[in-house]
């Protein structure tokens, strides 16, 4: 069972709007799998594709992603971001997490200046639509 306010796998497989699919982990644990445009992640196997080809991801742009996923429509604090992605975030800075979003949104393909998946709120961190 699921817990919490945030968004909730799905007990099948449903369109959700923007084209979005999220599955649910399978049982005894696991990862979901995620799809947003032509985004595919398995985090439970670590397989992430974009347009049908391998997609590298970081293990800290994975947990970022997770992250952000998992509270899809949620503003995510800064210091939730750096603590997820990097132990605790402790001696990690602004720029460090400003340069890791930068460089997820290019692989997923997310105009900066016009996104679409990953927002920034300004002042608070960032949100996943999809």
């Amino acid at each position: 069972d699921y817990a919490g306010d945030g968004p909730q796998p799905l007990d099948h497989p449903a369109q959700l709007p923007g084209a979005d699919l999220f599955l649910p982990p399978a049982h005894g644990g696991g990862a979901a799998l995620y799809r947003f445009g032509d985004v595919s992640l398995d985090f439970g196997r670590l397989q992430f594709s974009k347009g049908g080809r391998p997609l590298a991801l970081s293990p800290s742009e994975q947990r970022l992603l997770r992250l952000l996923l998992d509270r899809r429509g949620e503003t995510v604090t800064r210091d939730a971001l750096r603590g997820a992605a990097w132990d605790g975030g402790a001696f990690v800075d602004d720029n460090t997490l400003t340069a890791a979003m930068r460089r997820l949104r290019a692989k997923i393909g997310d105009d900066p200046k016009n996104p679409r998946f990953l927002r920034t709120v300004y002042g608070e961190g960032y949100c996943f639509y999809g």
